[in-house]
């Protein structure tokens, strides 16, 4: 599975934001990450959606917050209906230093549940704010600057609501500074992906410590440096599969990989299975929908 989009928002020839639907008609056969933030917004259907280690339930109309640390799958959709729902993906440096629109997605307390009814304050803004963002996108003009505005409304919106209703699921925070910190370190792995660089490496590239850094990136996105590193390593391989005639191997050394054996051994530990495996799963996935 690799991320494709039907609008993309670009500046300077960079991926900054896509848009698009995502028909699910039965269980997942995998689990995924990616390494844009996401909102999505259930169109049809229900369906249970494992975030992490728990599962929540998802419902037409539901707004949910995902981030780019935690691992998804699908456990269980709708048989009848189905799953539709549209994707609204940002790379986390649209915010800029809007640390609140990062508390969303990074700051969230042991109780935080990223999937959101129409009963929180100010849903209906943020629904309305994403009718918004869904016509930017579908529009041929230049609405960078618009897009990215609304974007951080909706966040933002979100975040409000959850400190009007259970203020307490968000966590302290770590000030402004910290969020920039994260914000830089997902911009310096996303554009040194194809690169082999050490998490001190990228802790000298923000001017702090090694041991300042990781706690501050565990704070914040509920895993190590190193372990975010290697699924976005793993996420451009499987990207870099589906769009280019690239074997296995190539794929891995393009993403920075700097051996055979690290690769397998990484890519059986973020996905669970081998790569020929995860590839005869997305086929027969594919060959089962045509």
């Amino acid at each position: 599975m690799f991320d494709s989009y039907e609008h993309t928002l670009t500046r300077q020839g960079k991926f900054v934001a896509g848009y698009k639907h995502c028909d699910v008609t039965r269980d997942s056969m995998g689990t995924y990450l990616f390494t844009t933030l996401r909102l999505l917004r259930v169109l049809r259907g229900s369906a249970d959606w494992k975030i992490g280690k728990r599962v929540f339930r998802l419902r037409e109309g539901d707004i949910i917050a995902v981030n780019n640390a935690e691992v998804r799958q699908f456990v269980h959709v709708d048989p009848n209906q189905g799953f539709l729902c549209e994707i609204f993906a940002f790379l986390p440096t649209i915010f800029g230093s809007e640390s609140e629109c990062l508390r969303l997605f990074y700051d969230r307390g042991p109780g935080f549940v990223p999937v959101f009814e129409s009963s929180l304050p100010g849903f209906e803004n943020v629904d309305r704010i994403l009718d918004l963002v869904r016509e930017a996108f579908c529009s041929d003009e230049d609405l960078y600057a618009y897009i990215v505005g609304l974007l951080s409304a909706a966040a933002a919106g979100l975040v409000r609501g959850i400190e009007r209703r259970a203020p307490e699921t968000l966590g302290a925070g770590g000030g402004l500074g910290g969020a920039e910190i994260i914000s830089d370190a997902i911009r310096y792995i996303n554009d040194n992906i194809s690169n082999e660089f050490s998490v001190a490496e990228l802790a000298a590239a923000l001017n702090l410590s090694r041991g300042y850094f990781t706690s501050l990136f565990a704070r914040y996105t509920g895993t190590t440096p190193a372990e975010f590193i290697n699924r976005c390593r793993i996420t451009n391989v499987i990207t870099l599969l589906g769009t280019k005639k690239l074997n296995i191997l190539d794929a891995a050394f393009a993403s920075g990989f700097g051996s055979s054996s690290g690769f397998y051994r990484t890519f059986g530990a973020v996905l669970g299975m081998t790569p020929s495996e995860y590839l005869r799963r997305v086929r027969h996935n594919s060959d089962a929908e045509n």
